[in-house]
């Protein structure tokens, strides 16, 4: 009688973990599928801030050659000239 009681409480046991293995084995897919997207994102992340800096960095570099396109004309044609108005007289 009591190794009957016995082997039922081995055969619970053994279903349990079983069942908790089943369980737990899709959950741990999961995190680590979880895991590799998170990467995924950081990494995409960081390339989209590189992008972003090298279009500032090209914005920059733009501002200065219309400036400096402004400046060559000033000098060529005098300040009035190219900002539209007529000279003073």
């Amino acid at each position: 009688m009591i190794q009957d009681i016995a082997v039922q409480i081995t055969g619970y046991q053994t279903a349990s973990a079983t069942t908790v293995g089943a369980v737990v084995e899709p959950q741990s897919t999961t995190t680590v599928e979880i895991s590799r997207s998170v990467l995924g994102a950081a990494a995409s992340t960081q390339q989209v801030s590189a992008n972003i800096g090298g279009v500032s960095a090209a914005a920059d570099a733009a501002g200065r050659a219309a400036a400096a396109v402004v400046s060559a004309t000033e000098w060529m044609t005098g300040p009035n000239e190219c900002s539209g108005s007529s000279p003073a007289a």
